[in-house]
């Protein structure tokens, strides 16, 4: 029989009144390129990739693959996702991940051959061994045997329904391109476009389109026979396949074939897990995954990007990192499917620092293929996920671990690609436009000082994902040399702000209430100062700055196995500042005498009293065996002192298991009164006056039973009426008590223990 044309079908299809659609707008063919992303159902729970290898066994094929080249190309394949499982089996060891590869080999033509599966790729691999010219042999002793589409995706069709729908659903068909159920011309007659027109609407079709089955249809011949029934089932002609393959066609090559589906199980991989939390990572690294959408453009177009791919003119990737950047990420794409990158094993990577200094990321085996490696002199770091991906991650905290004279950072920095052959090159050219750089902002701080007198500050790009961030505060000069060198970061006593609190839910907010009164008191003897050098600052300068530190935990490197006996990660501690202030301490040195005076008056009215208080002291709390439910009833009592005080409740915390310190919502205020020595001392009463004071009422606002810590700081200031300059002596004393308590069943119990600070008057 004569075959005819796929134009003259198309005639003589519509001559006989068959209505053809047009084509749909936007449709996913294999000639634009399918991601198997797209197509795959992954998620953390369910890292399952099915793959059916399906071989054209027709005998159509002695004459278009006489050497059989189909059976090299199984056997690379079976090999290849074996060598995969054993790659990702890793993802098995964590909780998140579940990692498995099935695979099936079937052979079709006249009608439909199961050989082997479903089973996983490892013992695939194994049972296989010594099978592979016996499943690609073709039929002998006169037998017809012809290449029948409709029988390749029913037995399909009928192998995925095998399998759970979730996961990814791979088909890899080696065929001639053929459709030939009717002779062995190589035209398709009428007859058989229609059975691939009926194919395309039926259950078969449907259910692998459903199914979101991958395809990569390998062709086992040099378009001789015409690949076109192909292009109909993959959408390509007429438009009129309601239930077209998403996937490509392509040429049958057995080293091309494993790297593209390599690529295609590590792609789909990799997708799910660059999104997932995963501890320990370095600050950035969780940004977001790599766009492969961006068609790359060769470095020799227009020269945007210099260079030509070879050794002695690489191509040129620039980037600039600043002071401001924290971190950054660098994504170099050489992904086989996305990029067109056919040798990516061949395009050699150079990362050149703003001083021209370069380094080579390291090789790097199969089976430790996601391991960070250190790319010298930089102190950076660089991993392979696989074949076509790399990662290099830099953070300021490696000049740490740097040599101080190699340390490079702010300038502009180059990524050089080069290959080792004239396609490789042509590859490198387009790889230096398969780059993405991320970068992360460095936390800085706004301080500024309200009309209390108290340090406010917001902190912006406040690391969240780090272990143990710490604000703190020292003291700085103002030409940046801080004012005890021994004892750099200085902690607020007066205040519960050691270390400073962050409140998040504030757009992290923190406060030093009365800073320039805790500037004073670091100065002290009790705050480990020595009562000079602050002073000596302020005469030289007239003010110091206040500047906001950060301390930060973490491992650079990860989880991967860094260190050099393979430990996680590399442990940091990393200092800098963020932000500073200046503070005006001009006005202690103008008073200078009549503080001094002060000073000498009040040591004179100490020894005259002896050993008393001066103001009220020995705050003590005491609790109930049981409060009302989420209601805390502290009952307070304060020794009276030489004068009147009022004791009133500044900061109320509140701590609940591992959830982070924070202000309770509604403190009430309180205040009590307390009669110094002094008013009394005329009846002779003074020892005996009741100091007791209301019950300080909490409300825990907690609804399931914890065991909660509570702090509670206290402001002790004379009573009005006392004379200004002793009112000028004794400023405040501060005090704060904490204890725990139980909640449980509704009520609240237990006694606080004490822990009591105390700052003396000055």
């Amino acid at each position: 029989m004569r075959r005819i044309s796929l134009s003259a079908a198309v005639v003589l299809m519509v001559g006989a009144g068959l209505m053809l659609a047009p084509a749909s707008q936007g449709i996913a063919t294999a000639e634009s390129g399918v991601a198997v992303t797209d197509k795959c159902d992954l998620d953390a729970s369910a890292l399952r990739f099915n793959v059916l290898l399906l071989l054209d066994g027709s005998l159509s094929l002695a004459r278009t693959d006489p050497q059989n080249a189909r059976r090299d190309g199984l056997e690379a394949v079976v090999n290849s996702l074996a060598s995969l499982e054993r790659t990702w089996s890793h993802l098995n060891d964590s909780p998140e991940f579940n990692f498995e590869i099935n695979v099936a080999v079937d052979t079709f033509a006249t009608r439909y051959t199961r050989h082997h599966g479903w089973q996983g790729a490892g013992a695939a691999h194994l049972d296989l061994i010594g099978r592979y010219d016996d499943i690609t042999a073709l039929p002998t002793g006169g037998e017809t045997t012809l290449t029948d589409y409709r029988q390749a995706l029913r037995g399909a069709s009928q192998r995925f329904s095998q399998v759970p729908s979730e996961g990814c659903s791979l088909l890899l068909w080696f065929t001639d391109g053929e459709h030939a159920t009717e002779g062995t011309s190589a035209d398709v007659s009428r007859a058989e476009w229609e059975q691939l027109l009926d194919l395309c609407g039926s259950g078969a079709m449907r259910l692998v389109s459903e199914r979101n089955v991958w395809t990569q249809a390998v062709l086992l011949s040099n378009g001789s026979p015409s690949d076109e029934p192909l292009r109909l089932l993959f959408g390509e002609l007429l438009g009129n396949c309601p239930n077209n393959l998403d996937g490509e066609i392509s040429q049958l090559d057995a080293e091309g074939l494993e790297s593209a589906l390599r690529e295609l199980i590590a792609e789909a991989v990799s997708e799910v897990v660059c999104v997932q939390p995963t501890p320990d990572l370095l600050p950035g690294e969780r940004d977001s995954c790599p766009d492969p959408d961006d068609p790359p453009t060769p470095c020799t177009d227009d020269n945007s990007i210099p260079g030509n791919g070879t050794e002695e003119s690489p191509c040129e990737y620039g980037f600039i990192l600043s002071s401001s950047d924290e971190s950054f990420r660098l994504w170099v794409d050489l992904t086989y499917l996305n990029r067109g990158i056919r040798n990516p094993d061949k395009v050699n990577i150079r990362l050149q620092g703003p001083s021209g200094k370069q380094s080579i990321p390291l090789s790097y085996a199969e089976d430790n293929s996601a391991g960070y490696q250190v790319v010298a002199p930089f102190w950076f770091l660089s991993r392979r996920l696989y074949e076509s991906r790399w990662e290099i991650v830099g953070h300021q905290a490696a000049e740490q671990l740097a040599q101080e004279a190699d340390w490079e950072w702010a300038g502009e920095w180059k990524v050089l690609f080069w290959g080792d052959t004239n396609d490789a090159a042509l590859d490198a050219s387009n790889a230096a436009a398969a780059i993405r750089v991320v970068t992360t902002e460095s936390p800085s701080a706004d301080l500024s000082l309200n009309e209390k007198g108290s340090l406010v500050g917001f902190i912006q790009n406040f690391p969240q994902d780090y272990q143990s961030v710490e604000l703190q505060l020292k003291l700085d000069d103002t030409e940046g040399t801080p004012v005890y060198p021994t004892r750099m970061y200085l902690v607020c006593k007066l205040s519960p702000c050691d270390p400073l609190p962050v409140n998040r839910e504030a757009g992290h907010r923190f406060e030093v209430p009365k800073v320039k009164d805790e500037v004073l008191w670091w100065d002290t003897d009790e705050a480990g100062g020595n009562g000079e050098r602050l002073t000596a600052a302020i005469e030289l300068h007239g003010s110091v700055d206040a500047v906001a530190t950060l301390e930060q935990k973490f491992l650079y490197g990860g989880t991967d196995g860094f260190g050099p006996n393979g430990e996680r990660g590399q442990p940091l501690l990393w200092r800098r500042e963020i932000g500073s202030i200046e503070l005006d301490l001009s006005e202690f040195l103008t008073d200078k005498e009549g503080v001094e005076e002060a000073k000498l008056q009040w040591e004179l009215l100490k020894q005259s009293i002896g050993e008393m208080a001066l103001l009220p002291s020995g705050l003590q709390l005491t609790g109930p065996d049981r409060s009302p439910s989420n209601k805390v009833e502290l009952e307070v009592a304060v020794s009276p002192g030489y004068f009147p005080g009022v004791v009133t409740t500044g900061d109320v915390r509140l701590h609940v298991a591992d959830q982070a310190l924070g202000r309770l919502p509604d403190v009430p205020e309180w205040s009590c009164s307390i009669p110094g020595i002094s008013d009394r001392r005329g009846d002779g009463q003074g020892s005996e006056i009741d100091a007791d004071c209301p019950d300080l009422n909490i409300d825990l606002g907690l609804s399931e039973d914890a065991i909660v810590d509570v702090a509670v700081s206290f402001d002790i200031v004379l009573a009005a009426g006392l004379e200004e300059d002793l009112r000028a002596s004794l400023t405040y004393e501060g005090a704060c008590l904490s204890g725990r308590l139980l909640k449980r069943n509704g009520s609240t119990f237990g006694v606080p223990s004490q822990r009591w600070h105390q700052k003396p008057p000055r």
